[in-house]
């Protein structure tokens, strides 16, 4: 009985779809938005069935791989395959994505492209969590930055040349050091199964290989270096904030939700398992790293004025615990990391589309230039409180058990020797205690602060500026009713009397000249009344279509806040059996002596045992 490549399908299906583009009439755009949201459900759908059907959580082995030879003489295999670190992920790369493509209806411009390159970076995101193939994991990392940089390119702000190519800049220098790591890791070392002699791409094979420690050491590093920007750590976190920014809301979602834990699943699926020992000595840096990260982009986000900046720099604080909790080398640290991934995807994602619709509404993301939003905007009020809390880590919120799991993993960690738990626990405190401070003054701020210039711009005053000054320039204008016969307003008689009288006086005291200028004069006024009013009636509350997408965002933020257990037991199981290998390493590795006295380095298990 043929069997069908469920996984591959599912995979392809978002790209495949938009090869089909070409063929729709260009003036229908609402067949290019359905037809990319329908796909967006296929996926989510086809992924939901075959892990329901066939995928069993409580075992700690790679499932469902489907590999085929694509590229035989560069031994490019397609190597896919799911297992418990790429479950959770897979399924919020297919939940946010799908949301995206329905919050990107409102999109006018270059409908058909824009849909395109969403739903090509579905493929490549999908793939990147799926690869069992180091060379495919790269040209999934590869293909991935693309249709970011064409999409903040091409439908960005103002600064959007300057965002993107700083993006694309980072990114592919960091990318250098990756692909330098992979050709390594194939070209060097020795393997313990026979039947492979030659190059190794397959992660797989690569579990087997031995290598020397400055070998394994370098290798390390190269692929640490292009993954820490990807996450991204301090220093190399600069494009994150700009790119933000710049980019449109949904984009905005796709990084904060799902790219940048590319760059912490990547650590685990490559620097932790195939590297161990290495991974042990320089667990520390980690530590260190996540720690800047907490403290340094927490006291940023209190210089921000930038609503989008402001988040990117919570997002930046945020990752950090997921890099103490990789560096926690033990199994609740390690869960918490997982768990803080998909709930920081959930809630960045949230509180980008809801800054994106403010500044539908508002045109400014400026925070000096909102306030007193709430009483227009009373449900964008309350999913943007309800973010934040769950962002502050509130009790009963996904944030809330992800920082926990992770504070108590590296505090009970033995790794580590009691000083060190302390001081990083100390700047765990801090980020726990800044991050309401900044969101909070923020909500206050924008929502229940002193009424911003739009909210102040109330109708009935534009009404009397605009008499009044009509009024004014009636002394110098005819009365061949131009000034005021075109406009519709309400004024109580006295007012009605006096321009009257201002038409008779006038009538022959002014020139044609002056006529035309006057006319021109209220004319633009005209124009910004009519301006003023049209933006009011912009500033409307959040729509179905948005209520929607907030709401789907905050079901499992809840859900897995009130009962962990829910999401957790997707890959605790992997997680277990991968902390066990880690201790095994740890016991009869060289990682307790002197690391440049090592005389038997080869004889140093790896996690081969996993694959057995």
């Amino acid at each position: 009985m043929l069997q069908v490549p469920l996984l591959s399908a599912t995979i392809l299906l978002p790209f495949a779809s938009g090869l089909f583009f070409p063929f729709f009439p260009r003036t229908k755009e609402k067949y290019f938005r359905w037809f990319s949201i329908i796909i967006g459900l296929l996926t989510f759908i086809s992924f939901s069935f075959l892990c329901s059907s066939s995928y069993n959580y409580s075992l700690g082995t790679l499932q469902l791989q489907e590999k085929f030879n694509w590229i035989p003489f560069l031994s490019l295999d397609w190597d896919v395959g799911i297992d418990g670190f790429s479950f959770p992920l897979l399924f919020l790369t297919c939940f946010i994505t799908t949301l995206a493509l329905v919050g990107a209806w409102p999109v006018r411009r270059k409908t058909r492209l824009f849909y395109f390159f969403l739903l090509t970076l579905y493929t490549a995101q999908l793939g990147v969590f799926s690869a069992q193939n180091s060379l495919l994991f790269f040209f999934m990392w590869e293909f991935e930055l693309v249709p970011i940089y064409l999409l903040v390119a091409i439908f960005g702000g103002k600064k959007r040349l300057y965002a993107s190519n700083k993006f694309i800049l980072y990114t592919a220098v960091s990318s250098l050091f990756i692909l330098l790591g992979i050709l390594g890791m194939a070209f060097f070392g020795t393997s313990s199964l026979p039947d492979v002699s030659g190059p190794a791409f397959s992660f797989h094979d690569l579990a087997y290989k031995q290598y020397s420690f400055n070998l394994e050491l370098c290798l390390y590093i190269c692929f640490l270096l292009g993954f820490l920007v990807k996450i991204p750590s301090i220093p190399l976190h600069t494009w994150l904030p700009d790119t933000h920014g710049q980019a449109p809301t949904v984009v905005s979602m796709l990084l904060a939700g799902i790219v940048l834990k590319m760059g912490a699943y990547a650590l685990i699926r490559i620097n932790m398992q195939i590297f161990p020992i290495a991974h042990l000595l320089c667990s520390p840096i980690l530590a260190l790293s996540g720690c800047v990260n907490l403290v340094y982009a927490s006291f940023s986000c209190f210089a921000q004025q930038d609503l989008k900046r402001k988040i990117a720099f919570s997002s930046i604080s945020h990752m950090g615990f997921i890099l103490i909790g990789l560096a926690a080398m033990n199994d609740l640290g390690l869960k918490g990391a997982m768990f803080q991934m998909v709930s920081h995807g959930l809630i960045g994602s949230g509180l980008f589309f809801l800054v994106g619709s403010l500044y539908d509404r508002t045109q400014t993301l400026l925070v000096k230039d909102l306030g007193g939003l709430s009483v227009k905007l009373p449900k964008t009020f309350a999913f943007f409180m309800a973010f934040c809390f769950a962002s502050f880590a509130l009790p009963g919120l996904s944030g809330f058990v992800a920082e926990l799991m992770v504070f108590f993993g590296f505090s009970m960690s033995s790794f580590y020797p009691l000083a060190i738990r302390i001081y990083v626990t100390l700047f765990e405190a801090i980020c726990i205690i800044l991050t309401p401070i900044y969101l909070i003054s923020m909500l206050r701020q924008v929502f229940t602060g002193p009424k911003s210039i739009v909210m102040q711009t109330d109708e009935t005053e534009i009404k009397k500026d605009f008499i009044s000054l009509s009024t004014f320039d009636t002394a110098l204008a005819s009365s061949n009713n131009l000034s005021l016969d075109s406009f519709s307003y309400t004024a109580d008689t006295g007012v009605q009397a006096r321009l009257a009288t201002a038409r008779v006086n006038i009538k022959s005291a002014i020139s044609p000249q002056q006529q035309v200028d006057v006319k021109n004069l209220l004319k633009d006024k005209k124009q910004t009344v009519l301006t003023d009013r049209e933006f009011k009636k912009n500033l409307i509350d959040l729509s179905p279509r948005e209520l929607f997408i907030c709401s789907a965002l905050f079901v499992p933020v809840l859900l897995f806040g009130c009962y962990p257990k829910t999401f957790t037991v997707f890959y605790e199981t992997r997680v277990t059996d991968f902390i066990n290998q880690v201790q095994k390493v740890k016991k009869e590795s060289v990682v307790s002596k002197p690391i440049f006295k090592n005389e038997n380095y080869e004889n140093n298990i790896n996690f081969t045992e996993y694959f057995l």
